[in-house]
């Protein structure tokens, strides 16, 4: 569970990361009207994919937990009811946010991506009137 949990902040700071390139790459774009070199249009799928596998992973870690027999030791159900309630309480929900955020960039990414490769329109009215 730690390691998932380290996992979860390495995604974050990396979701970080990419969110400042997309919106340099918009900035680059925009005020300079060319594009940015040190942009990679993959690496926004990239965390979306990282997040939505932190998620998976600690899914996968409830089930493994949920397999674990006590046999009325009480400690030991006691550490499994404490790790089950760290990943519910604390782990999943950074992890579903985290994938939120991710999943929310690469749509914005996938839509400025667009914007900027759709060459800009040319009026065919005024030209069939001149």
């Amino acid at each position: 569970v730690n390691i998932l949990e380290q996992r979860i902040k390495h995604v974050h700071n990396a979701w970080a990361k990419e969110r400042v390139k997309v919106f340099a790459r918009r900035w680059v774009h925009v005020a300079l009207k060319r594009e940015a070199h040190f942009y990679n249009k993959l690496d926004a799928s990239k965390v979306r994919t990282e997040a939505g596998k932190v998620d998976s992973q600690l899914m996968e870690k409830l089930l493994q937990l949920d397999y674990i027999e006590s046999f009325g030791d009480d400690e030991l159900r006691g550490k499994r009811k404490a790790l089950v309630k760290r990943i519910n309480d604390d782990l999943l929900p950074k992890a579903d946010k985290l994938f939120e955020q991710a999943k929310s960039l690469a749509e914005y990414d996938d839509a400025e991506t667009a914007s900027i490769n759709t060459p800009p329109s040319v009026n065919s009215d005024s030209d069939s009137q001149s």
